[in-house]
């Protein structure tokens, strides 16, 4: 904090020249207005997969030495879960999991952090999105919140908005009760009462699976959105194969394959013939089209694995995968993006569950 200030000092120090010729009234409001912009650009940020100087996957060790001037005490909370929270002069900035089984034990200095819950006020999402930020603000961010939750065991409430960012979580409070109103017997709304605010946001990842795409399609795209990105791209003739149910999760699944074109789906829906959405996408040579992340056929292993590096993986998964060839997988085979090599070159990009 100390040196966030200093750095904000400087630059107004070595601005002011630039404000010799204005008037001092203006030279008031102008130095006024850098130093804003200055303290929203320095302010701790929280994204997927970190908060401020603290990252998911480091150890508690590479923690205390990111903030050596912090305290890091055992806390717990729910059903006895081992913590760790972080504080700056008996100010609580965040809490956090390190996979801890004993809630009574001494902080392990080994104990890789998977989970963050971020307190303090000052640390903002580069969308500006904070703790004590009201929902009403958030929504004018995010989009109008698309559901207000409460949870059975521990009664915390957490909102979703349509346009958040994938990894991070918002739970809710409100001084004067729930934050949502709802109906008898129910835990979900899309109605608050005023005051609501974002109290808490959780840090849990990078979600592959939210955000990934293949020439701009997504899981769950619909099928006119698959049917436009042919006709945009010049895909070729669409070949539809058998619409059948599969026993793992009991819904109609059917493959679509933009013939000659090296791009293909599977396509879901509640029942054999119901209006399909995407479940899976694969693309082979000779297909051009691109990941969210600008990677296609013949992009080299290591453009994959830089551009994909803040993704976790499940490293026993991906193991098992590369036994079968030149893979390199992101998320899980449960859900995630796989990469075939061939000569080093991406071969083949599956999206999708590629076991069940």
């Amino acid at each position: 904090m100390k040196a966030s200030l200093r750095t904000a000092r400087l630059a107004i120090a070595l601005l002011s020249p630039c404000l010799l010729n204005a008037t001092a009234s203006a030279q008031e409001e102008e130095v006024v207005a850098v130093a804003v912009q200055l303290a929203e650009a320095i302010a701790p940020m929280v994204s997927a997969n970190s908060a401020g100087l603290i990252k998911l996957g480091m150890t508690i060790a590479e923690a205390r030495e990111a903030m050596n001037e912090a305290s890091f005490k055992r806390s717990s909370e729910g059903e006895g879960i081992a913590l760790v929270t972080i504080s700056v002069n008996e100010k609580t900035i965040m809490r956090l999991s390190a996979v801890e089984e004993n809630a009574e034990s001494t902080v392990a200095g080994d104990a890789v952090i998977d989970f963050i819950d971020v307190m303090d006020t000052g640390y903002k999402t580069k969308d500006g999105v904070h703790p004590g930020i009201s929902l009403e603000d958030a929504e004018k961010v995010y989009g109008k919140a698309s559901e207000l939750v409460m949870s059975e065991l521990e009664a915390r409430e957490y909102v979703t908005f349509p346009n958040q960012p994938s990894g991070l979580y918002f739970r809710l409070s409100n001084k004067n009760g729930s934050a949502g109103i709802y109906k008898a017997g129910e835990m979900v709304t899309t109605s608050y009462r005023p005051g609501s605010e974002i109290a808490v946001i959780e840090v849990t990842g990078a979600d592959i699976m939210v955000d990934a795409r293949i020439g701009g399609l997504g899981l769950d795209a619909s099928e006119v959105e698959v049917l436009a990105l042919g006709e945009k791209e010049k895909l070729g003739a669409l070949a539809k194969g058998k619409d059948e149910i599969w026993e793992a999760f009991g819904e109609a699944v059917q493959p679509w394959t933009f013939t000659g074109s090296g791009c293909s789906a599977d396509m879901i829906s509640g029942e054999i013939g119901g209006t399909k959405a995407v479940f899976s996408i694969t693309i082979e040579a000779p297909s051009e089209l691109k990941t969210e992340r600008g990677i296609g056929i013949g992009s080299t292993k290591e453009e994959v694995v830089q551009a994909y590096a803040d993704y976790k993986t499940e490293k026993e998964e991906a193991e098992h995968l590369a036994q079968g060839g030149d893979k390199y997988l992101v998320g899980s085979i449960y859900g995630g993006m796989i990469f075939e090599f061939k000569a080093g070159k991406v071969s083949r990009i599956f999206l999708g569950a590629a076991a069940e």
